[in-house]
């Protein structure tokens, strides 16, 4: 029996004992054991109380009790003289101590009931919150034993119920055995611990986060604690890091910068990006306006769109503007604004923009080349027009100088005209070569002779603070190549060594022969012997880190608005077409020179092969302008031919078809009304698969590439002596 339990026992009967020992002895002292009438109330006292139903036992206790006191108080009673107690008074002193007792006992008995009774209510209501508790509550010693825990915690963990959990030993439930160890250092310093997030290990192996309070029970020598589950928010926080994560990683490596702006235009937020794109580091840029930084020129109209896009929400506007980056130089940037005001999560404007400028460059480059096709489209057909003009001019000024004969003043006028038109030819090559519509008629050509013809055309075009200096091979420098193109080479890369040099200097223009050998070649043209021309400038000379990059279409040093960066590029290009090679040698502060190497041409035989004299052979000449079919006719006519005419490539098929075999060469023109040349070349050549073509233009048109498999060109103007000795060297190919 516990000690509690014992002085409930034994409480009221010592209580009694003594109140009945106190009670005799008072009354013994003051001689009033013969007092019936107070003997009397205590024994109806005494009725009433055991008629109120009070226990046996309590009775026979009280009885003890009594008896125990008389014999303990007669004699000292006696001792002090007093009468000895009567049998009357000894009964009235029991029912006086009985009634003490019952009272005492009664007394503490209730309160007793009214103790026991709240304490089990107490443990009621704790076994309802420990069972119903949300949380999970544990009891554990430091040992590792699991005392108690609640059905929350059994769930919690994954058991089925609380006896599989406390069957289990602490140490499985967490993850790593230093955690335990961490968890009883922490409980042991602190004695209490709350709001600890701490992994735990469920049953099947998954992770459990908890949010856990404990506190070290010293005089129960446990660890009491509670524990709520937080897995999800855990799992929901990690969510939100990794996503967070990936966002700032599709940002930070995006190839355009992002910003948040308030609706004033204030820079609340900036991606590392921006230190890419306008040199800025983000920090930087916050509390700064963006239209702080836009060109003045586009400033206006990117804070309409601004504004624009700030009214409306979800807004979407793309936008091009120039900004100016932290070097000082403007950049155009494009992207977007987005209204995002009323998104919660945003509540800016977003502005994704990235550095357009090189795109830029090329839509303007693309703008200048497309400018200048239509510009060479219409000095094409000025051209063309032009050659048929300067065809007859001189067509007609060599027959009237070989009619002139001896009259002297006429013969020089004459010889003046011819020379006119020759110049006037040579203009319409440039035109030509400037629109890239020259056809291209490879011939051996003297590459001095064309360097001196081009010399006196260079000297307005570069201006006058540059001297032009010609130093030409002694020997002839033939080359097979169209002269138009070669011109094109000469004419670009003296443009090239002008814009080098503008403050002035020298530009100097060489030709030479020269044999490469297998051990010479290093990066340069193949073994062989070629003609080389040497453009050489005094300027301001090319940086070693861009030799390399020269020949690149559309890449350029000169300033913006300067160059298209395609000059050098079709000097590269029609280098490459005529069998050549071109390098470059190059020192800043010290001048340029481009090295272009052509292969000499051989002297070539007898054009005409197996053929000489003139005549009688059959042409059909095919030409729809009456002065350009004229003159040829009257040309071919002298030199003994025999010419059928016709005005257009429908009626040279009538001719054809009335003629037949007899015509040996089909002279014509590649663009005529109703049938071209090509066509009616096609035609005949299937009708008559002998007969022989010669085609002329005065300009190259965009299938002109692909008569080269029917027949030989003549280019426009030619003089008529150059048309016989065409025609000769045609009809000599049997």
């Amino acid at each position: 029996m516990r000690s509690g339990n014992l002085t409930r026992s034994l409480g009221p009967p010592l209580l009694g004992v003594a109140g009945a020992a106190a009670l005799t002895a008072l009354l013994r002292y003051w001689r009033l054991d013969g007092n019936f009438v107070a003997s009397g109330v205590l024994l109806l006292v005494y009725v009433l109380v055991a008629a109120a139903g009070r226990r046996a036992v309590v009775a026979v206790c009280a009885a003890l009790a009594a008896a125990a006191g008389y014999v303990y108080l007669l004699w000292p009673a006696r001792a002090h003289g007093a009468p000895p107690m009567s049998v009357g008074g000894a009964l009235v002193w029991f029912l006086v101590a009985m009634f003490a007792v019952a009272a005492t006992a009664e007394i503490w008995r209730d309160r007793e009931r009214a103790a026991d009774g709240a304490l089990l209510a107490l443990e009621r209501r704790y076994r309802r919150l420990f069972e119903r508790n949300m949380a999970a509550v544990y009891t554990a010693t430091k040992d590792g034993r699991l005392l108690d825990c609640n059905e929350m915690c059994a769930r919690m963990f994954g058991f089925s119920g609380r006896e599989a959990m406390l069957a289990r030993p602490v140490e499985q439930f967490y993850m790593r055995p230093e955690d335990r160890q961490a968890f009883l250092a922490a409980v042991e310093e602190h004695k209490h611990l709350a709001g600890r997030e701490a992994c735990y290990r469920r049953a099947d192996g998954a992770p459990l986060w908890v949010l856990e309070s404990a506190s070290w029970v010293a005089d129960r020598n446990v660890i009491e604690g509670t524990m709520v589950d937080i897995t999800e928010r855990r799992q929901a926080e990690e969510l939100l890091r990794a996503r967070e994560h990936r966002f700032r990683a599709l940002i930070e490596n995006s190839t355009e910068a992002i910003a948040l702006a308030d609706p004033t235009g204030i820079f609340i937020f900036a991606s590392e990006n921006t230190e890419r794109v306008l040199g800025y580091k983000p920090a930087d840029l916050l509390q700064r306006k963006f239209q702080d930084l836009l060109h003045p020129e586009d400033r206006a109209a990117a804070v309409a769109l601004w504004a624009q896009a700030a009214a409306r929400a979800g807004a979407i506007l793309e936008v091009q503007f120039r900004c100016q980056h932290r070097d000082g130089s403007w950049r155009w940037l494009g992207g977007s604004f987005k209204n995002l005001l009323e998104e919660p999560a945003v509540r800016a404007m977003v502005i994704n923009y990235g550095d357009i400028s090189e795109r830029k460059a090329l839509e303007d480059q693309l703008r200048q080349s497309q400018k200048m096709e239509a510009m060479g489209r219409l000095a094409g057909g000025i051209a063309h027009d032009f050659n048929n003009l300067l065809t007859v001019i001189n067509g007609y000024s060599d027959i009237a100088l070989l009619r002139a004969g001896d009259n002297e003043p006429l013969h020089k006028q004459l010889a003046e005209i011819k020379r006119a038109g020759e110049r006037a030819a040579g203009l319409t090559r440039q035109l030509l070569a400037f629109s890239r519509q020259q056809a291209l008629a490879p011939r051996v050509v003297d590459l001095n002779e064309l360097v001196q013809s081009m010399e006196a055309m260079l000297r307005p075009l570069i201006g006058e603070q540059i001297e032009v200096v010609t130093r030409l091979a002694a020997q002839r420098a033939r080359v097979r190549a169209d002269p138009g193109q070669i011109e094109q080479i000469v004419l670009n890369l003296a443009v090239n060594a002008r814009d080098a040099m503008p403050k002035g200097g020298e530009l100097t223009l060489i030709t030479s022969l020269v044999d490469v050998t297998e051990a010479g070649a290093g990066s340069g043209p193949p073994p062989g012997r070629y003609v080389m021309l040497c453009v050489r400038d005094t300027g301001m000379g090319i940086k070693p880190e861009l030799i390399s990059r020269i020949f690149e279409p559309f890449f350029t040093t000169k300033e913006k608005g300067k160059g298209t960066g395609l000059g050098l590029a079709m000097v590269y290009g029609i280098v490459q077409q005529s069998g050549g090679h071109v390098e470059v040698r190059s020192e800043v502060g010290r001048g340029t020179s481009f090295f272009v190497y052509l292969p000499e041409a051989a002297v070539a035989g007898n054009a005409g092969g197996g053929r000489s004299g003139k005549g009688p052979e059959t042409i059909l000449l095919a030409e729809d302008e009456d002065g350009v079919r004229t003159l040829l006719r009257d040309a071919l006519v002298a030199e003994g031919y025999r010419v059928l005419e016709s005005r257009d490539g429908a009626e040279a098929l009538t001719v054809c078809a009335e003629h037949g075999a007899s015509i040996d060469l089909l002279l014509t023109d590649v663009v005529m009304p109703n049938l071209d040349g090509r066509a009616l070349a096609e035609r005949m050549r299937a009708l008559h698969p002998a007969v022989k073509i010669l085609f002329m233009s005065g300009y190259a048109d965009p299938g002109l590439g692909e008569i080269s498999a029917l027949g030989p060109l003549l280019q426009k103007p030619f003089a008529a002596e150059t048309v016989g000795e065409k025609v000769r060297e045609v009809l000599g190919q049997r």
